[in-house]
């Protein structure tokens, strides 16, 4: 039920709206007024805009019990108004538009705009929040740490995988992790669940335990043809090739990193079946490059050129860009778990604000710089210019102007393509269908060779229409000739 999906205050106000005391200057019911609220986020450069299925499937189902309605009723603020009329009609009537699934946006530009009554309008506001941070934070971070990767196209080396769902707290938080992930360039998922749902290849071999729980041949050692002692990690190692003869992955930080590598090297030496089973190890703690450049120079000089080196371990973009940047050979692959969603620095910051208002232009004003929000519905223009050496188009800039503009002209513009389009409660809206991960994944790609220059270089415009008002909604709202009032505190 989306609309039960709110702060307190949400239901306040749209009590409050539906009542006596919210009139507008006509005396009509400020409630049923047209209000516009637009939607961006403020804190990630860039990033896919994915999540339109989940806000649209809680707009979809909305019912109100009566348990819902009496707990309303007995909140101390006595909402027994917002009650009645969500009995009488929970669904939302309002319009969306916005920019389709997978495009990619630009800190602080509107990507969606919510029309309707302003009593009901602003009751989504958290289902819509939901609906996008999570998802664009994740594809914004799997973006960055497949450029820091030196990763250029999917299925292709380093391969990026998702080891996100101890950390992700929800088998369907982590299976949105996953899709953002995918979405944003990784490769393939450690969850099975969510690489199951979205058609992608499953990862993972051992965990620190099964080495461990081996210790019992240190007790009970196991002999070679020579009649030496088999350390414990070795007789489990060989067992782990023997029991995955397709091939497999080795984990070889369980104790020390210089005791695994040894270990697993013996293991896949000791018979020709464990040999081709042996394509990798991983390591997932200590000084990952000195560990990766002494494990790829041992393994070259036992003749294990062909096996690759994965690295896990809290790893982040930055970390990647580090290792990358210091290692002269490549990496097979990078796991990443705790930075895509669970420890990172910030979300994306997504915004639900007011706009407009009965036609109004209203914005909000800030002392903090970047909290101001933006007036009036504004239409975003990706304004392309021909490329002289390939003859492609290519994107060069965004210009947001305000919804009644025509498209930007000049400075080259060869084509300007409006990015905001109908997709709910309008006539041309065409029915929704969510796209599967892959499909969104391929189309990001496709935009990314689209853009002139690197996308957190991106330049962003507004329209000297818009700038204007802006200036005229800010000067207004500052305008005071009420009664005067000593602020003097001295």
């Amino acid at each position: 039920m989306y609309f039960f999906l709110m702060d307190r205050y949400h239901a306040v106000m749209a009590n409050f709206f539906l009542g006596d005391n919210a009139t507008t200057p006509t005396g009509d019911m400020l409630g049923e007024e047209i209000a516009v609220y637009y939607l961006t986020q403020r804190k990630c450069r860039y990033g896919p805009v994915i999540g339109h299925g989940k806000l649209f499937a809680r707009l979809a189902n909305p019912q109100l019990d009566e348990p819902h309605a009496e707990f309303l009723r007995k909140d101390r603020a006595c909402l027994t108004r917002l009650a009645a009329r969500l009995l009488r009609n929970s669904s939302f009537r309002g319009k969306i538009k916005g920019v389709k699934q997978g495009t990619i946006m630009f800190a602080g530009v509107p990507f969606m705009y919510v029309e309707g009554k302003l009593w009901e309008a602003h009751l989504i506001e958290v289902a819509a929040i939901h609906a996008f941070d999570l998802t664009i934070t994740v594809a914004y971070n799997a973006m960055e740490m497949c450029k820091a990767a030196g990763k250029k196209s999917p299925g292709v080396q380093p391969f990026m995988s998702v080891f996100s769902l101890r950390r992700d707290g929800d088998v369907e938080r982590s299976a949105e992790v996953t899709k953002a992930a995918i979405i944003g360039g990784f490769d393939d998922t450690s969850d099975m669940e969510a690489a199951f749902r979205l058609g992608v290849a499953s990862v993972g071999t051992m965990a620190h335990y099964l080495v461990m729980a081996f210790i019992m041949y240190m007790h009970r050692p196991e002999r070679d043809a020579s009649g030496k002692k088999k350390h414990f990690q070795q007789v489990a190692y060989e067992r782990w090739l023997d029991d995955n003869p397709n091939g497999t992955i080795l984990l070889i930080d369980t104790i020390i990193y210089l005791l695994g590598i040894k270990h697993a090297i013996l293991a896949a030496m000791s018979s020709e079946k464990r040999r081709k089973a042996f394509k990798g190890i991983r390591i997932d703690s200590g000084d990952l490059i000195e560990s990766a450049r002494f494990c790829r120079k041992l393994l070259d000089k036992h003749g294990f050129q062909d096996v690759g080196i994965i690295l896990t371990g809290d790893l982040d973009a930055e970390k990647i860009a580090e290792i990358v940047a210091a290692l002269d050979f490549p990496i097979m692959g990078f796991g990443v778990g705790t930075k895509l969603a669970a420890e990172i620095r910030h979300v994306a910051g997504v915004i639900f604000k007011l706009c407009e208002i009965a036609g109004i232009p209203v914005m909000k004003l800030s002392d903090t710089a970047g909290k101001e929000t933006n007036p009036g519905q504004a239409q975003v223009w990706r304004c392309y210019r021909k490329d002289e050496k390939s003859g492609k188009l290519l994107a060069f800039k965004d210009v947001v102007a305000l919804e009644s503009e025509e498209a930007p002209t000049g400075e080259g513009i060869v084509k300007a393509v409006p990015l905001l389009v109908p997709l709910w409660g309008y006539e041309e809206a065409e029915p929704f269908e969510d796209l599967p991960a892959l499909e969104l994944k391929e189309s990001v790609r496709q935009q990314e060779a689209e853009f002139v220059c690197p996308l957190d270089q991106y330049p962003i415009e507004r329209s000297e229409q818009l700038k204007s008002l802006i200036k005229q909604v800010a000067d207004s709202m500052m305008e005071d000739e009420g009664p005067e009032l000593d602020m003097n505190i001295d």
